[in-house]
């Protein structure tokens, strides 16, 4: 028997072939036996359409997930100034046929591979950027110098929704990945985080770190080397508590989409909440602002600051951890589209480990800056996903 890992789609359809012909066997010997029962015959006829109606369902869906996902009919990004008629027509175009991004264990194998095989390349090649590093850490450079401006504050969903935009499209055109990206729902696997096949060594982003110093030593990312703000291994440290799973299960997270009435009170409430502790049950470079667990010396500059995730982003997890955190504020955003594509408040910054509040007002116009990783965009641009700009769903 063939074990999950080898399984393919042709193998699913196959077994709907193995069926009806097993069925048809079936019919034939009842018909050498001279069985003439109008019950039985009515019995073969039924199975047969049955075996004949599966292996139609399979290949009607093995052929619709690789259109989705291997297919757009987006128009190319408009590049307006704010309040041209091309700007305001981009916040409403929607896109045609946009990609569907997919939960990480629903892409087929060959994917998943090709996913990381891509992560490597990045982390393998030149800046871009002009520093002295490497392409992956240009995602690294960007999101540490907007860290302060765009996190506990209303501009952080609008803001990593096209940060990690950026980085899909790296994948696709500088590294030859041919899906789009991918998301971790985090609820399916809340009661055993641990032995989530996310973290798997064949096909997944390898495991928890198992040295003294907590560095990833199994798997595909092995030997990826975060380069801020020392050159390291990359590192894990699963939280002892279950990973903190019973903080982000799927009844927390459906409350938090089908009770919060306000944009405010969705986005403190998921970002404070789930996001966070994600953070902090992988532990390694997920939970401590130089993201170390305090084995590198942080800069004077940052030490004041001691917020979950300033440098999280070293680990590749880190991008399908917020595309499933996108992804649940675009299913908020769906339960009243008319209102909530628009719906972006001016409450104020909380204040959070020293940090302090931040009363200043917030707009659909305020800037997206990326450090050299995209052009400027607003936040108007990004409310909704299905536009010429961005061009998916979920």
């Amino acid at each position: 028997m063939k074990d999950e890992e080898s399984l393919s789609d042709e193998d699913t359809a196959s077994t709907g072939y193995e069926f009806l012909l097993k069925k048809e066997n079936e019919a034939k010997a009842l018909r050498s036996s001279n069985v003439r029962s109008p019950g039985v015959l009515i019995y073969v006829a039924v199975c047969t359409a049955a075996a004949i109606l599966f292996v139609l369902l399979v290949s009607t869906i093995n052929a619709a997930l690789s259109s989705q996902a291997s297919k757009t009919d987006c128009e190319p990004p408009l590049e307006a100034t704010p309040g041209s008629p091309d700007r305001e027509k981009l916040m409403i175009n929607q896109g045609r046929n946009p990609a569907l991004r997919q939960e990480w264990r629903m892409l087929p194998f060959e994917a998943r591979r090709s996913y990381i095989a891509a992560v490597r390349c990045l982390s393998n090649s030149p800046s871009r950027m002009g520093l002295n590093t490497t392409r992956y850490d240009d995602f690294v450079y960007s999101h540490l110098q907007m860290f302060n401006t765009t996190h506990n504050v209303p501009v952080s969903l609008p803001w990593h929704r096209y940060y990690i935009q950026q980085y899909e499209n790296a994948l696709r055109n500088e590294c030859g990945y041919k899906g789009y990206l991918a998301y971790w729902d985090w609820t399916l696997d809340a009661a055993d985080p641990e032995s989530s096949p996310i973290w798997s060594d064949e096909l997944g982003f390898s495991g928890n770190g198992s040295s003294s110093e907590q560095c990833v030593e199994r798997g595909p990312l092995a030997h990826m080397a975060p380069q801020y703000p020392t050159p390291h291994c990359l590192r894990r440290n699963f939280a002892r508590e279950g990973m903190h799973g019973r903080n982000y299960t799927a009844p927390i997270v459906e409350g938090l989409i089908a009770g919060a009435r306000t944009y405010h009170e969705f986005r403190s409430g998921l970002e404070l909440g789930p996001h966070r502790w994600i953070h902090r049950g992988i532990g390694g470079e997920m939970p401590t602002p130089w993201s170390t667990n305090g084995s590198c010396p942080l800069p004077p500059y940052f030490r004041m600051v001691t917020l979950t995730d300033r440098l999280s982003f070293k680990d590749p997890i880190f991008f399908v951890h917020h595309a499933q955190i996108d992804r649940l504020w675009w299913k908020w955003q769906h339960r009243e589209p008319a209102a909530r594509l628009r719906d972006y408040d001016s409450a104020a910054r909380e204040p959070q480990e020293g940090l302090l509040k931040d009363t200043t007002t917030v707009s659909l116009e305020d800037p997206l800056r990326l450090y050299g990783l995209g052009m400027e965009r607003k936040v108007g641009d990004v409310m909704s996903t299905e536009t010429s700009l961005l061009c998916y769903k979920y």
